[in-house]
């Protein structure tokens, strides 16, 4: 199994702002999350203290956050989103080969400051047992209900995933829950026989080629696509796609026609130079919003304005907002006071200490 590590390494300063952080939150008014298992910060963290987690898995219980995840609402230092509703948003993460923490990370400063947010972050299902094909938040069939959008950037290929299981990973989506699907999130749960997962994301596929810079075609008709700059990724792998599934619109392109270091051509599904989806919007049954990309191997994709930009306007097409324009801030000054949480009663506290940077650690 192949460990992935976070870059970053905390210092002692950083740990005591860790420190304090959690002690603050713990003291503010408001509906807080149970802390997780084995210790650590408070699992739920009031708006003002966004936490994206160092790791955590487990069930959600009706009504309450999956436990082990954690919370957090918009920052300090951002667009004032005072007096609207927020969006409650699950982020659900985990598995082999990739930085999660650190793509955690930039999911959530990328999209905090164009909506009013409340995070929940699930992370480190490589814990469980995938033998037996049970992830613990995915025991509810209601887990997504819970929710306004849900984020699976999870990479869990291979394992005994019975029917109900599957039909559990899609249940909320079936009701109407809106989704996003980045990169692995494509291959997970592959080793199933069952499409319900691929029939949600819109895209199968298998495999990916050997991993290079990927030149993007977007689709200046789509909404999402339109007027984005020219993009060839850092190194990224491009997904082999033999099917996709009606209601899907690509947003952004590309042909499998590089040579690996043996001079080789990847035959893809019926020979070399075929075009794929790299980047989509899928109605999902007819109506569910599902957005996704099938880049982002590794946070060098991450960290490039185009992905970002991506990630905002899939993030606004799948709320069902103009991907370019999406919510208007709350005025300076205004005062009225913040309307209920949507969703499944995420609660909401009193602000507190400025955001504190997750704790880095190591994904098995």
């Amino acid at each position: 199994m192949r460990h992935v590590h976070s870059s970053r390494r905390p210092g002692n300063a950083l740990r005591s702002l860790l420190m304090t952080t959690a002690a603050l939150a713990a003291l503010c008014v408001g509906t807080l999350a149970q802390a997780p298992a084995g210790g650590g910060q408070p699992a739920g963290a009031a708006v003002g203290q966004a936490q994206p987690p160092a790791g955590g898995q487990g069930a959600a219980q009706p009504g309450e956050p999956a436990a082990g995840a954690r919370r957090g609402g918009g920052g300090r230092g951002g667009p004032s989103w005072a007096g609207q509703v927020p969006l409650n948003v699950l982020v659900v993460s985990g598995g082999c080969c990739h930085d999660y923490p650190g793509q955690n990370r930039i999911v959530y400063d990328v999209l905090n400051p164009v909506a009013p947010i409340n995070w929940t972050f699930v992370l480190g299902m490589t814990n469980l047992s995938v033998s037996q094909g049970k992830l613990p938040l995915y025991a509810d069939p209601g887990y997504a209900t819970k929710f306004d959008l849900v984020i699976h950037n999870e990479c869990w290929a291979n394992g005994d995933f019975p029917p109900a299981f599957m039909q559990n990973l899609t249940g909320g989506h079936d009701r109407g829950i809106p989704a996003i699907m980045i990169h692995c999130s494509l291959h997970s749960y592959r080793s199933s026989p069952l499409d319900h997962w691929r029939e949600l994301i819109g895209i199968t596929s298998m495999r990916h080629t050997f991993a290079h810079p990927i030149k993007v075609t977007w689709n200046e008709s789509s909404p999402i696509g339109k007027g984005m700059p020219e993009w060839t990724t850092p190194t990224d792998e491009l997904y082999v796609t033999p099917k996709v599934w009606p209601g899907v619109t690509a947003v952004a392109t590309a042909v499998n026609n590089q040579k690996n270091e043996k001079g080789l051509l990847d035959q893809g599904v019926n020979g070399p130079n075929e075009t794929y989806p790299v980047a989509w919007t899928h109605l999902y049954k007819g109506g569910t919003r599902v957005f996704g990309t099938s880049l982002g191997h590794g946070n060098p994709t991450w960290e490039t304005p185009q992905f970002r930009e991506l990630l905002v306007r899939g993030f606004r097409w799948a709320m069902g907002k103009d991907p370019l324009v999406g919510w208007t801030p709350t005025p300076p000054g205004m005062t009225a006071p913040p309307a209920p949480a949507r969703g499944g009663g995420r609660g909401r506290g009193a602000e507190g200490a400025p955001p504190a940077a997750p704790a880095p650690g190591a994904t098995p």
